[in-house]
């Protein structure tokens, strides 16, 4: 509980975590972070489905599967951050 009080502090304190926070790729997913919080719970349905449907058992390949997940989030987020939320902040 102190470390979650601790960081909560210090990045209330415009702390930026030695510059991590200011790094580009961080602040894409910042900028889409309500595009991926509306869509992951999307993907993840059909990615479920998809695995029930092929009846797939394999751990290993369910594992692989997981970096394939973030991507299409990520992807998806993107473009649906693009396409509609971008243009409603103008």
């Amino acid at each position: 509980m102190f470390s979650c009080g601790f960081l909560f502090i210090s990045l209330a304190c415009d702390n930026n975590l030695f510059g991590l926070l200011n790094a580009r790729p961080l602040q894409i997913l910042g900028e889409i972070s309500y595009s991926i919080y509306l869509l992951h719970g999307i993907v993840l349905y059909f990615f479920i489905n998809l695995i029930n449907y092929f009846e797939v058992k394999n751990i290993y390949l369910l594992i692989a599967l997981i970096p394939f997940y973030f991507y299409c989030v990520y992807t998806l987020s993107t473009i649906t951050f693009i396409q509609i939320e971008k243009r409603f902040h103008k």
